[in-house]
């Protein structure tokens, strides 16, 4: 089981753990997509089934996760970041993708966000993302644009700065 990996959030303290099923209410109820759609719980409940999933805590209670995965052509994606309305833009998002990049396997990191999520593309930015190519007709009128960002450690030989401890 992982440690927690605790940081600053901006101006909120957070902590980012591993997901268990115990956080199923609670994401679900702070994701304002999967408190309407069936399909976003079961994605939600698969994550946590793959162990996937990170949520980041302040007070010890969830205010966002992030999901990834290693299918996108062999190499790890950020498939979904979310954090609670009430509690974006206090560097909850940032604190949850320094955790997935500190502890990324793997040369390459991929993300995507809608040509809309400009709040998104702003924090890639700031990581190093960079831009790696579109995908039009998922969502009408908004593109997915898809990111990278080299993580300089070939199949992740290194150790990641911040440590995942049972």
């Amino acid at each position: 089981m992982a440690a927690p990996d605790s940081g600053t959030g901006g101006d909120i303290a957070t902590t980012i753990r591993r997901g268990t099923f115990q956080d199923l209410d609670a994401l679900v109820a702070l994701d304002d997509i999967a408190r309407t759609s069936e399909q976003r719980r079961e994605r939600i409940r698969q994550g946590l089934t793959d162990r996937a999933i990170s949520v980041a805590c302040a007070d010890r209670t969830p205010k966002g996760y992030a999901m990834t995965n290693d299918s996108f052509f062999g190499h790890a994606f950020i498939e979904l970041v979310y954090v609670h309305a009430d509690h974006r833009r206090r560097g909850i998002g940032l604190a949850l993708m320094r955790h997935i990049l500190d502890n990324a396997n793997g040369s390459k990191l991929f993300t995507s966000t809608n040509r809309s999520n400009t709040a998104m593309q702003a924090l890639l930015a700031r990581l190093g993302f960079e831009a790696s190519g579109i995908i039009d007709n998922l969502d009408p009128g908004d593109p997915e644009l898809v990111f990278v960002k080299r993580l300089d450690r070939p199949g992740h030989s290194t150790p990641p700065t911040r440590t995942i401890q049972p």
